[in-house]
């Protein structure tokens, strides 16, 4: 499935949406100084979906897993 993320940092907050075909989820969750993330995902600003962590590195590249609930 293709997904498409797009994040806001502010601090140790981060913020986005993961789009999906058909629906997206809103994100919220922390990063650490190090670039490991923790996110939850709910669908449309509904219930929690799933949850997401991982490493954002320098260069904006981002790898990580997901599972939904």
């Amino acid at each position: 499935m293709h997904m498409t993320m797009s994040l806001t940092k502010n601090g140790n907050n981060l913020r986005g949406r993961a789009d999906t075909p058909g629906s997206w989820d809103a994100l919220s969750g922390s990063i650490e100084n190090d670039g490991k993330f923790f996110l939850n995902g709910n669908q449309r600003n509904g219930p929690l979906t799933g949850s997401y962590e991982g490493y954002i590195y320098e260069d904006g590249s981002l790898t990580g897993t997901g599972g939904s609930q």
